[in-house]
């Protein structure tokens, strides 16, 4: 079972959501984050929710703030550009038996900023 799943809102009002199958609704074979890779330019905003505790942490893409539970944040202060979501998972297990140890979920943007230099803001949950 799957602690974190995403919705991803896109420019045109549209939601995308997962579910436990992970299957993208487009192409067999696929999972369901295939689909929002198809869609990157739109993406708008793009949450995960914590199917154990219902907690849900965005990041907003428009303006580069994040929210936890409706109650917005940002973890920056200067002026950022062409925000790119950023989102995958890390597995961690353990090299002498090869059993799971946790998994982790990173969730932000990559932008610029005004310089044109390349910052990334992300956020890990576990």
């Amino acid at each position: 079972m799957l602690k974190y799943l995403f919705k991803a809102l896109f420019t045109d009002g549209t939601i995308l959501e997962q579910n436990q199958n992970d299957q993208s609704t487009t192409t067999p074979n696929k999972n369901a984050f295939y689909d929002v890779l198809q869609r990157l330019n739109e993406v708008r905003a793009f949450a995960l929710y914590n199917q154990e505790t219902g907690e849900e942490w965005l990041t907003d893409l428009k303006d580069g703030h994040f929210e936890h539970n409706q109650s917005p944040f940002f973890i920056h202060d200067e002026e950022l550009i062409n925000k790119r979501l950023v989102f995958f998972k890390r597995n961690s297990f353990n090299a002498l038996n090869g059993q799971p140890l946790s998994v982790t979920y990173h969730l932000g943007f990559q932008s610029n900023k005004m310089d044109g230099s390349n910052v990334q803001k992300v956020i890990m949950l576990t």
